[in-house]
């Protein structure tokens, strides 16, 4: 944890470890060929290759086909899916053709630990200035990996965090440093970082 003080402000950034495993895959499903999505673990679907099946996933008497026409450019008129698409553990990727069977689906995507998945990328505040009402905070990440960043605030330190829905956050031409303003709501108030993965 590394606290910086400002004349009005005092910002904390966490310290925690952004990922760890995270395993690449390149599945082949058929009707015979499945794939179950292991316990703790999060299979993140990238692209697939259907070759005119469906994408059939299964947990328990839950079912989802997943067909040319979830994606753009299909003719169903449902709005699309879109990559990337997360499985949970427990549930089963195989593939259905009426007329031929034998077919298969090739899937790429990656496996990663749940606690991986959400786990909050390193970062630190490294510039806070306050002009009028307006906090403007320099935000480094450990990593150039695409993240969500959430701004949290505080009237007391330790305690009652709440996001920033007014905190506006933008990314820069380093892909490790982002920029946020927010309007501060008194003469006090505490501010954090969380960044998470995108994927």
């Amino acid at each position: 944890m590394k606290t910086r003080i400002a004349p009005i402000l005092l910002s904390l950034a966490f310290s925690t470890q952004a990922y760890g495993n995270i395993q690449a895959l390149l599945l082949q499903v058929s009707t015979n060929t499945t794939f179950t999505v292991p316990a703790g673990k999060v299979l993140v679907i990238q692209n697939l290759k259907l070759r005119n099946n469906s994408l059939v996933l299964k947990s328990g008497t839950n079912s989802l086909d997943i067909g040319f026409d979830d994606f753009p450019g299909g003719t169903t008129g449902a709005p699309p899916l879109a990559f990337p698409i997360r499985i949970p553990d427990g549930w089963t990727l195989s593939c259905t053709n009426p007329s031929n069977p034998s077919t298969t689906i090739s899937v790429f995507a990656l496996l990663i630990d749940t606690s991986d998945l959400y786990a909050s990328i390193q970062n630190k505040i490294e510039q806070i200035a306050v002009q009028g009402s307006t906090v403007s905070l320099g935000i480094r990440t450990a990593s150039a990996r695409p993240a969500r960043i959430a701004v949290e605030r505080s009237s007391q330190l330790g305690q009652g965090w709440e996001v920033a829905n007014d905190a506006a956050v933008y990314p820069t031409g380093d892909k490790t440093k982002y920029t946020a303003t927010v309007p501060t709501k008194g003469d006090k108030e505490f501010f954090r970082i969380k960044a998470v993965p995108l994927n």
